[in-house]
């Protein structure tokens, strides 16, 4: 069971970086991509919460320390704003809670 949350979290990460590769490109020819920056921004939110409750708990049961983990998650959420890849609503709010989601399972 595990391993099909990690495939089906490579698998949602694949497909959130091709969305973003649409969008660049709808941007870049002019076209109006808010629908599907929406869409991205729905499928992430939904993505970092089935990771916070499902793929944190199974971490726990492996016997994986996701206070720290969080932490980890956390710290790299800020590397990513101050790199400038947190610009958008997206990066900036992705798993505001992460670290106290990971210390309450």
């Amino acid at each position: 069971m595990h391993h099909a949350l990690l495939d089906r979290a490579h698998e949602e990460h694949t497909e959130a970086k091709a969305v973003v590769t649409a969008i660049r490109a709808m941007v870049a020819e002019g076209r109006d991509a808010d629908w599907k920056v929406g869409q991205l921004i729905h499928s992430v939110r939904a993505h970092v919460a089935e990771e916070e409750s499902e793929l944190f708990e199974a971490a726990r049961q492996a016997g994986v320390d996701v206070v720290a983990l969080g932490s980890q998650l956390e710290e790299r959420k800020q590397a990513m704003i101050a790199a400038g890849v947190g610009e958008s609503p997206l990066v900036a709010n992705a798993g505001d809670n992460v670290s106290g989601a990971a210390a309450s399972l």
